[in-house]
């Protein structure tokens, strides 16, 4: 079986170490093995990439840009094999391969243009005997880790640039499609490239921390998952790398009535299903403004959808490919059954929890199937009256934006608050799913992911201790609603649940002491000394 290695000063090497499958997507089958980096291996890409940057930084601009045109030229010269190569190993169907290289190329051609982007300026006289003078000098070892989902595009999006500024690189790019990158760097060292300049190493999260913890490398720029985002950000920050960090970025799309539905019909089908659904910025929301508009999409999708073919990437005929892999696979089935699975039918949600995020705008979102929507809700809404404003639909959709962000945040905070308080000596418990010791935890993994925004805890002074601790809070404010971006308290039994008799709200463990905290944005470390400092207050 065929074995990827790494690229290391202008050579292909397959030295001993762990390897893992790759697999061509239209089978299933593993094609191909791709060695993974120890640390040694990346030191020696690191190494060589660092003994050829004097050389490198000291060659005239003008040069450098030759070797990028160069570059430009074999790229398309050999686009067939590159198609053939992002087809095997990633499956995304030949026409689409060839827009990705297409996109890539473009972005080589704006290097070319380095001599007159890297020009730096003299100016006189901007003080008393003072002149200006600035240029652009070159960082030293810069790193790229680049994701499976365009394995051409990606790397082209970044060593170009930096090695024509006088950079030198090393690339880590997805080891579930790597062979795209070791051709692509065979095409620079046949462009004139000098050895040591670019360097590919396949590996897993061991040589991406490697390079990160490098204080060698200056610069690193990913593009991925929001959460690995998030990861390397922190991490390259951490270390004084400057570093870009592109993660997830699902589109919404707005059809009005006055759209040309043909063509936007046309325009989702491609959004949603080009590169097999597998794009940063894949179509997963559309917003249709209209019943009439709504209603001709959906059959104009139906209609459209049936005619797609999926199969592998050298039949230019079909529409899309198969998922990376099978894990891939399943994780998309999983989110098509989960709801069904879980015993949801209607959801009917208030969009003032998490989607408006701050509080402004009334309104409320009911999730169902289509003969539900259409049969049931809105004869009820026709009849009653209930309509959401324009300019707080607006609202809501500009709240979708950051939800997740917001959202995450949040649950996060709302955790670590949690397992803080589950032992403070003012508490009798801490009510969260997200705790391991709660009861449904488990479910609330499976379902959810985590426990949530909202959390809630018993003091063992009962009412008057509650009330006590309510009012010493400086920070989070005291209301009965939740989701909102900042910190909001209540105290159910004389608020949201006052009206219930006293056996209910005991069956309910809705107690005297029971305060209910729905966590915002706010810093962590700020609540919860707000939360200590109050609970103080309220023991005495």
């Amino acid at each position: 079986m065929k074995v990827v290695g790494h690229f290391i000063n202008g050579e292909t090497c397959t030295p001993k170490g762990r390897m893992q499958d790759v697999y061509n997507p239209a089978t299933g089958e593993a094609e191909k093995l791709v060695l993974l980096a120890s640390k040694a291996t990346v030191n020696d890409a690191i190494v060589s990439a660092q003994n050829a940057f004097v050389e490198w930084r000291n060659t005239p601009v003008s040069k450098r840009a030759r070797v990028m045109f160069k570059f430009k030229s074999l790229l398309e010269e050999h686009a067939d094999e590159i198609i053939a190569l992002i087809g095997a190993e990633h499956g995304k169907i030949s026409h689409d391969a060839a827009g990705e290289l297409q996109r890539g190329i473009e972005n080589v051609e704006f290097a070319c243009g380095a001599p007159q982007l890297l020009k730096g300026e003299h100016s006189k006289n901007v003080g008393p005997s003072i002149d200006s003078w600035s240029e652009f000098q070159p960082l030293g070892v810069v790193a790229g880790i680049t994701p499976f989902n365009f394995p051409v595009m990606v790397p082209l999006w970044m060593f170009p640039l930096a090695i024509v500024c006088g950079n030198t690189f090393v690339l880590k790019p997805s080891e579930r499609d790597p062979s795209c990158a070791i051709f692509l760097a065979k095409l620079l060292k046949e462009a004139g490239l000098p050895d040591g300049v670019f360097n590919v190493i396949n590996g897993d999260k061991e040589a991406v921390d490697q390079i990160l913890d490098d204080e060698r490398i200056k610069a690193v720029s990913f593009v991925g998952s929001t959460p690995i985002a998030e990861y390397i950000y922190s991490k390259a920050n951490a270390n004084g790398k400057r570093c870009q960090a592109l993660g997830g970025a699902k589109n919404h799309a707005i059809v009005m009535p006055d759209a040309d539905i043909d063509n936007a019909v046309n325009q989702l089908l491609g959004a949603a299903f080009g590169s097999s659904g597998e794009r940063c910025m894949a179509l997963s929301v559309v917003v249709a403004v209209g019943d009439k508009v709504a209603d001709e999409i959906v059959d104009k999708m139906q209609s459209a959808m049936k005619s797609l073919k999926v199969g592998a990437f050298d039949d230019a005929t079909n529409d899309f490919g198969p998922l990376i892999t099978l894990q891939h696979k399943e994780k998309v089935e999983g989110y098509i059954t989960s709801a069904a699975e879980q015993g949801a039918d209607v959801v009917i949600y208030s969009a003032t929890k998490h989607i408006d995020g701050q509080g402004r705008a009334l309104g409320g979102v009911i999730l169902g199937t289509r003969e539900f929507i259409r049969k049931t809700v809105e004869p009820y809404m026709k009849h009653t009256g209930g309509s959401l404003s324009p300019f707080n639909a607006w609202l809501m959709l500009k709240g979708l934006e950051t939800m997740t962000l917001r959202v995450n945040a949040q649950a996060g905070s709302a955790l670590r608050i949690a397992e803080e308080l589950q032992a403070h000596p003012a508490l009798s418990r801490v009510l969260y799913p997200g705790l391991v010791a709660h009861p449904q935890n488990a479910l609330c993994r499976r379902q959810t992911g985590s426990g949530g925004t909202v959390l809630s805890f018993d003091l063992k002074g009962g009412q008057a201790a509650a009330f006590a601790f309510l009012n010493a809070l400086k920070i989070v404010l005291i209301s009965n609603n939740l989701g909102d971006a900042k910190s909001i308290v209540t105290h159910p039994a004389t608020t949201t649940h006052q009206r219930l008799p006293e056996d209910q709200k005991q069956a309910l463990g809705i107690s005297p002491g029971l305060v209910r905290l729905s966590v915002g944005i706010e810093d962590c470390d700020d609540i919860l000394a707000d939360i200590r400092q109050a609970l103080d207050v309220a023991v005495g």
